[in-house]
């Protein structure tokens, strides 16, 4: 049987959820998931990629969500910092494998 995508938009900060929690994630029978909110010089690299290995061991593929690539920080601070932020996110995270693509946002203001 082709697994279904499910998941959800998880908004918490990526260092507040343990690595463990991806169990119930698998158990609730997610497949495709945002990723807590990671913050470059805030949050921890090494969290976040056991985070990453932990739900590919279970057989999740994740939204990344990261701050450097959030349509704002476009805004806020222009495209050449923008395209900076992306290429670092990528760089940092891209290679793994339960990535699946990169949250830029929703719910835009004017």
């Amino acid at each position: 049987m082709t697994q279904f995508p499910m998941g959800f938009w998880l908004y918490k900060d990526a260092d507040a959820v343990p690595v463990e929690q991806t169990a119930d994630w698998e158990e609730l029978g997610m497949t495709l998931t945002l990723m807590p909110r990671y913050t470059a010089g805030v949050s921890d690299p090494d969290h976040v990629r056991a985070l990453l290995d932990a739900a590919q061991a279970r057989g999740i593929r994740v939204i990344m969500n990261d701050s450097r690539c959030d349509w704002a920080r476009l805004t806020e601070q222009g495209e050449n910092a923008y395209i900076r932020g992306l290429q670092q996110a990528v760089g940092e995270f891209g290679d793994h494998p339960a990535v699946w693509a990169w949250h830029v946002g929703d719910e835009p203001s004017r």
